[in-house]
């Protein structure tokens, strides 16, 4: 339908258009033109001196960040659970469910969302932890000290330490991830719980 054809065309959007680009327009459209974002930074200049207010501050600051993030990445999570539950629909056990006579609602819920879950969940997590070190330039774009930039001072001043200390923290938030996924795989993943 014309949602599915949108949903399509989105995502093609924002996976050929990088993300620094979106962030330069969101900063055009909220911060210049409506005013209501900064422009940049982790922080107001002077920062606020209680601790809550500086907190809500960061936030604030983070919000125009956070949602280029997540713009820039959603057309791609949208497109790949449409095209998995579109193959799970034509599986023999949703056929089976839907000639007993389950309502839709129901059919949806229990017979292709849940079998979906574990790829989709396993793109997104993936995806995630890749874009903490891999958004050097839109964190250039919003001046925003993160995983990318702090590689590129490491590697510019040959700094060893840190460079093998982010490979780490890198390695270990997707050793853990792939964990979790692994232990909830079963919870979300009838089919799986049948094997084990």
């Amino acid at each position: 339908g014309p949602l599915d054809r949108l949903f399509s065309v989105f995502a093609i959007i924002t996976e050929v258009i990088p993300p620094w680009f979106f962030g330069i327009l969101f900063i055009m459209i909220f911060a210049y033109y409506l005013g209501i974002a900064p422009f940049g930074g982790i922080a107001s200049v002077p920062p606020p001196q209680d601790t809550l207010g500086y907190f809500l501050d960061i936030l604030y600051h983070a919000a125009l960040p956070l949602f280029t993030w997540v713009f820039s990445l959603f057309g791609a999570w949208a497109y790949i659970a449409r095209n998995l539950m579109v193959q799970i629909a034509e599986e023999d056990f949703v056929m089976t469910a839907k000639a007993k006579g389950l309502p839709e609602g129901t059919l949806l819920r229990r017979h292709i969302l849940r079998p979906s879950l574990p790829p989709i969940i396993t793109s997104i997590s993936l995806s995630l932890i890749s874009s903490w070190q891999g958004a050097i330039i839109t964190e250039a774009v919003f001046n925003w000290p993160g995983l990318g930039s702090l590689y590129v001072q490491a590697i510019s001043a040959l700094d060893a330490p840190v460079i093998i200390g982010l490979a780490v923290i890198y390695a270990y938030l997707l050793v853990g991830t792939m964990l979790v996924l692994d232990l909830t795989y079963g919870l979300m993943d009838p089919r799986i719980k049948g094997v084990a």
